[in-house]
């Protein structure tokens, strides 16, 4: 009976040891898909962030291993997510966009169909030759919301637009630019639509590299004749148009704000959440 006991406790041992070893040895892919386990096997980032102008922010995502919307906890459409390292190297913190498939979307809410509207996200994308990436999307048929999008160049630089519409009779705002934003390098994007004055503003890393020549009040408008803009596309456009595809680049800690924050208010979210 004791040489059974002590057989069958040198059993047990081995085999705890051998499921420990093994689990130390497991690898664990970076980029990983919605194949992934739901519980986290790495060390995604759990910094959380001062707040900017917390009372008017309508939507956050830190995509730290997880698709949670930590404002109101919508309900979120996933077509396909991966992840990637951060901009301070952290596993699974970061959405990985592949350029094909990956996207997804919520219900555009009275929050998010505001008059003024803030974006406030990290990039680090690749240079594309022909063709787009939708970073964010808020509108239908192109003739309601805005869109964010990185467009193909023949330059050795990145090429980003923002198209931003104010309704029948006053028209659309355009950004397109090429330059300044860092290839393959995180950098800060932020897009600010002020409908007291008509103006389109865009910050990289927390300084200004466009302004709008004032167009007059009006707000954002989401709605034109039958067409109303419903949901909020985040890496892609809901578009038809053949031209339209999904971002194929890194993005981190995307916030929306339904206020037109200052550039004082920009250069404060960039300080805080820099490496």
């Amino acid at each position: 009976m004791m040489k059974q006991k002590i057989f069958y406790s040198v059993t047990v041992a081995l085999t705890i040891l051998w499921m420990l070893s093994g689990c130390t040895t497991v690898e664990i892919d970076e980029n990983r898909g919605t194949w992934a386990p739901s519980e986290s096997l790495n060390l995604p980032d759990d910094e959380v962030y001062e707040e900017v102008q917390e009372g008017s922010l309508a939507a956050y995502w830190n995509f730290n291993n997880q698709l949670e919307e930590e404002v109101e906890n919508r309900v979120i459409t996933v077509n396909k997510m991966m992840y990637a390292r951060d901009r301070k190297d952290l596993k699974s913190s970061a959405y990985s966009g592949n350029g094909t498939d990956t996207w997804f979307t919520v219900d555009a809410d009275a929050a998010l169909l505001s008059p003024d509207v803030t974006v406030s996200v990290w990039l680090r994308a690749t240079k594309i030759t022909g063709g787009t990436g939708f970073l964010l999307a808020l509108t239908q048929s192109w003739n309601n919301g805005y869109s964010i999008w990185q467009e193909g160049t023949a330059e050795d630089e990145l090429r980003f637009k923002v198209v931003t519409f104010r309704g029948e009779g006053n028209g659309h705002i355009w950004f397109d630019h090429t330059g300044d934003f860092p290839v393959d390098q995180w950098f800060h994007f932020a897009y600010v639509y002020d409908s007291s004055t008509g103006t389109v503003s865009v910050y990289v890393n927390g300084s200004s590299v466009f302004e709008s020549d004032p167009a007059g009040a009006s707000p954002l408008t989401y709605t034109m004749g039958d067409e109303t803009a419903d949901k909020l596309y985040v890496g892609f456009n809901g578009g038809q148009e053949a031209w339209i595809s999904p971002y194929g680049g890194l993005m981190d800690d995307l916030r929306i704000y339904n206020s037109a924050l200052t550039a004082d208010d920009i250069t404060q979210i960039y300080n805080i959440e820099k490496p």
